[in-house]
């Protein structure tokens, strides 16, 4: 490999590592933070979603956006949840329940999002991802209003290397069933791809 390929790679790892650093830093750094939104054919279908400068209560955001009428198909957490240690924490500890082979497979590879290791662990993720604190009280919070967290979809998975362990990186849908939501038609980074592994809540 020639020297200037070799170095071009480092310092494609050393912006990535910084990108993830600071993208994912800030949301986490007080407590997650929510906001609504509605759809984009359909003012009565909505969605939550993680924000910077949103309220830290997610239920009464919940509230608020019921009290004007609407469903909630979705709450979109992008990559922000990253951010979280204490998430990522025990997002390895059920990975190493659910899938270990998988893991340490994706683990040894590069990482990136198109290793083959790593795809092969999306399913996986998805399952453990509905067992994390953070989903769980979210569920919670949308059971009391008659809703409930019924999959999670992913996009982009990456596993990250740093001195704590190896950090995952992803955006993450959840999807939200009651009687009256129904399939979410907004264009743009609210959408979660079609063809993604999904799971539903055991």
């Amino acid at each position: 490999m020639k020297r200037s390929t070799l170095a071009a790679r480092i310092a494609m790892k050393v912006l990535a590592a910084a990108w993830y650093a600071l993208s994912t830093s800030f949301v986490f750094s007080a407590g997650p933070k929510w906001e609504s939104g509605s759809d984009d054919h359909d003012s009565t279908k909505g969605y939550i979603s993680i924000c910077s400068a949103g309220n830290e209560d997610f239920g009464a955001v919940v509230e608020a956006h019921l009290r004007k009428g609407r469903s909630i198909s979705q709450v979109y957490l992008s990559n922000a949840w990253t951010g979280d240690p204490a998430l990522q924490a025990q997002l390895l500890a059920l990975l190493k329940q659910i899938a270990p082979e998988q893991l340490g497979g994706a683990l040894r590879s590069a990482g990136n999002m198109h290793n083959p290791k790593v795809t092969q662990l999306k399913s996986a993720v998805c399952r453990a991802f509905l067992q994390t604190k953070l989903v769980r009280g979210l569920d919670q919070v949308l059971k009391s209003n008659g809703m409930a967290i019924s999959k999670v979809i992913l996009e982009k998975l990456m596993i990250f290397r740093s001195e704590e362990g190896p950090r995952f990186d992803a955006i993450i849908w959840l999807i939200v069933s009651s009687e009256e939501a129904g399939p979410m038609r907004t264009s743009g980074r609210f959408s979660p791809p079609a063809t993604e592994p999904e799971t539903r809540h055991p």
